[in-house]
């Protein structure tokens, strides 16, 4: 800490995604931080309930993503920036609100390996698995929010390893609206690499 009372947030999600997001309380945090995610070394993990059910268990996304005509949407292009999540299936089952209630859905985590804009977004709907209100790349209008939540950040920092999640557990802290959308019709499963996920993190 500087002294100042400044606090200086260090990355930012998308307007409708909930979750961990990082501030400093100084410089030099910051700098840390943001060398983090400027080498590629911050592992990141999300929660995203998406429609219907992936014939497979675990995969990765790699399609190339570039700006659209409309500069606020992106798109899947040969000639874009790489692009790579790691997806894995959290669970399967069905929605239980809205319009869609009865539908297939699954929980599905997604770590991204890049940053780019709208890339977990896009990634899902070119994979066939739309984010359950995702307006832009799902046409969802039925939903109240869109289904995208930063559960966990990893950051190697110089100071020593930190861990920040946000689970979406029913509680005061639980992100608005998560809770009671999902019946799993399976054991809810970590995804590799992310021992324990699945207990600290996923709604009960």
């Amino acid at each position: 800490e500087d002294g100042s009372g400044e606090v200086r947030l260090c990355h930012n999600l998308d307007f409708a995604t909930s979750g961990v997001i990082v501030a400093a309380k100084s410089k030099e945090a910051a700098n840390d931080v943001s060398r983090c995610f400027r080498d590629r070394v911050a592992r990141k993990l999300y929660c995203a309930l998406v429609f219907d059910h992936p014939p497979w268990q675990a995969t990765l996304w790699d399609a190339r993503i570039q700006p659209s005509t409309r500069k606020f949407k992106q798109r899947i292009s040969g000639g874009g920036k790489k692009a790579e999540t790691w997806v894995s299936v959290a669970a399967r089952g069905k929605l239980t609100v809205g319009e869609n209630a009865g539908r297939d859905a699954s929980l599905l985590w997604l770590e991204p390996k890049t940053g780019r804009r709208h890339q977990l977004r896009l990634h899902c709907s070119h994979g066939g698995h739309a984010i359950v209100g995702d307006l832009t790349y799902a046409k969802d209008r039925l939903m109240y929010r869109m289904f995208l939540h930063a559960a966990s950040l990893e950051l190697p920092l110089e100071g020593g390893d930190v861990r920040c999640e946000a689970p979406l557990s029913p509680s005061h802290l639980a992100p608005a609206g998560w809770t009671d959308v999902f019946e799993a019709e399976e054991d809810v499963r970590s995804p590799e690499g992310w021992e324990g996920a699945a207990e600290r993190l996923i709604i009960k």
